[in-house]
């Protein structure tokens, strides 16, 4: 009964070398040294040539198609689209570029959103958006924001 385990042992260790003698391969690579994979039936990309252990041919592995990156999708029509730019100025020199706005656009085509001691935000209306000019006195800063969207 031994000798039957022990054979069965032994038949499956002769089935395993063959499978792994099956999934060992041989491959030239371009800087000419011979290098072995023993958990493949195929060789790498760009290999000169493969072999099989017994030196039969083994295949190559094919390039894999390069991914293109999908391109970003379009705005929309009706997308907004809002940029802002901070620049260090004096409280003072600030209001009276938002005065200088409104004489030049006209009252009618700005509309006053904050009127604080210490801030000020005003939009421009115009044609294709607005803009939104701020004016802080904290900080000392203005921040102009042009923005697709209409004036209501």
């Amino acid at each position: 009964m031994k000798a039957l385990c022990l054979l069965g042992v032994f038949s499956l260790g002769i089935a395993a070398a063959a499978a792994d003698a099956a999934a060992q391969v041989r491959c030239l690579m371009p800087n000419g040294r011979w290098i072995e994979q023993r958990l493949s039936s195929e060789c790498p990309v760009g290999t000169k040539e493969a072999q099989t252990i017994d030196g039969a041919p083994a295949p190559i592995a094919k390039p894999r198609e390069p991914v293109v990156p999908a391109a970003p999708p379009k705005p929309l029509r009706n997308q907004l689209s809002v940029e802002s730019k901070k620049q260090a100025v004096p409280f003072e020199a600030c209001v009276r570029f938002m005065a200088r706005t409104v004489l030049d656009v006209g009252s009618r085509n700005t509309r006053v959103i904050v009127n604080a001691p210490d801030l000020r935000m005003l939009r421009v209306c115009s044609s294709d958006g607005s803009v939104l000019i701020t004016c802080s006195r904290v900080d000392s800063t203005m921040v102009l924001t042009k923005s697709s969207k209409r004036c209501d």
